[in-house]
Formats: structure tokens, C-alpha cells, sequence
């Protein structure tokens, strides 16, 4: 593939191997679609400007676990950094070791580096264990 289209590349790691995988622009149009109702998602968070954090209790099965660590990070730099200009954008995801936790009690969203309101870098927490981090860009 000609590297001019790559969008993005996907890096997955296991105990003895690592895997890149990319992405690349082809030229077809987008044949489907589903709902990702970010706002439905995030109606009951909670924030704490103080703290930069964000909160979300109760099960939340309906949806995967990254529509909804990604929805609850983008709603609190909304929220947190309301004068930002620009678009945040989910940039990285880490998860050291990924686990369904969609029955989870409490999820919790810090925001821990703040990089000129260009990157972000946010750690999620599910019921008090810190699970992964997400970095958001600005646009």
C-alpha cells in the first residue's frame, strides 16, 4: 500500500509478541454507520475542576468499554477546559491489561498532564484500580 494513504497504525503487544497492523484511506465510501450516543453515555458523570476529574456510577453495559472511556474523557475536557479552542481529539489508548469491566461500579477519569492544551494524557480508574490511560490531541 502506497504509505501516503496510512491513517493510522495499531500497535497491540502480548507477553512474547508485538503486532502493528495499519489503516489506510482506500477511496470507498463509508458503507455503515451506528449510533454512538457520546452524550447518553456521559448524562450522569459527574466533575470536580478542583481535582480535574470526571465520574460515572452504575453499569454501563450497553456500551463497549472504549466508546465509554472515550466519551467520558472528551466530556471532561469539555467541561474541565471549556476556553480550549480547537477539537479534542482521542489520539492513544494504553491499557496494560484490558479487562470487560462494562458491570463496573465506578468510573473515574484524572486528568494528569495537561502538554500546552495540544495533548493530554488522562488515567482511568474503575472502582479505585488505576485500568489504562488515554491521550487526546487537539485539533
Amino acid at each position: 500500500m502506497d504509505k501516503a494513504l496510512l491513517r493510522a497504525v495499531y500497535a497491540y503487544s502480548t507477553m512474547d509478541r508485538r503486532l502493528k497492523l495499519g489503516a489506510y484511506e482506500t477511496g470507498e465510501p463509508v458503507s455503515g454507520r451506528y449510533p454512538y450516543p457520546e452524550d447518553e453515555i456521559v448524562k450522569d458523570m459527574s466533575f470536580d475542576s478542583n481535582l480535574l476529574t470526571g465520574t460515572l456510577v452504575g453499569s454501563s453495559e450497553n456500551y463497549t468499554d472504549i466508546e465509554i472511556w472515550v466519551a467520558m474523557v472528551k466530556a471532561m475536557h469539555q467541561q474541565l477546559l471549556p476556553d480550549v479552542t480547537g477539537k479534542w481529539l482521542f489520539a492513544r489508548g494504553q491499557f496494560p491489561k484490558y479487562v470487560r469491566c462494562g458491570a463496573v461500579g465506578k468510573r473515574q477519569t484524572i486528568l494528569a498532564a495537561n502538554m500546552g492544551n495540544k495533548l493530554t494524557r488522562t488515567k482511568l480508574l474503575q472502582d479505585g484500580k488505576e485500568v489504562g490511560t488515554i491521550y487526546f490531541a487537539n485539533a
